[in-house]
């Protein structure tokens, strides 16, 4: 009885001596680097004409029509044209002793005029 208890003892160490080399070569892969997302920035301008106006108004002491005219000019309409290619991503949320929380995926933009 003694040399199967000696045989299992040395099978249970064999065994939790697997289990630790496993273990340390499962913890030992190094972490995926985040992924940095594809985006483009330009800059565009989409300058338009504005037309001139009229304005009458009439001018009751002399009976008579003033048509005043405002000229044209051009408008400048420049914009900043930011271009973000998708991630693959699935919104999920994290379940805590406390509280839930939404996990999702958004981009923060800023922009400084000088």
């Amino acid at each position: 009885m003694h040399k199967y208890t000696v045989l299992l003892l040395i099978t249970c160490l064999m065994v939790s001596g697997l289990i630790v080399l496993i273990a340390q070569s499962v913890n030992a892969q190094k972490p995926s680097p985040p992924s940095v997302p594809q985006f483009s920035v330009n800059i565009v301008a989409h300058p338009y004409d504005v037309p001139p106006t009229n304005t009458s108004t009439f001018d009751t002491s002399t009976w008579t029509e003033i048509i005043t005219t405002t000229p044209g000019y051009r408008a400048e309409n420049r914009s900043i044209e930011v271009k973000i290619k998708n991630q693959p991503f699935t919104p999920y949320t994290l379940h805590t002793s406390e509280r839930d929380y939404d996990i999702n995926l958004y981009y923060a933009v800023e922009v400084r005029s000088l």
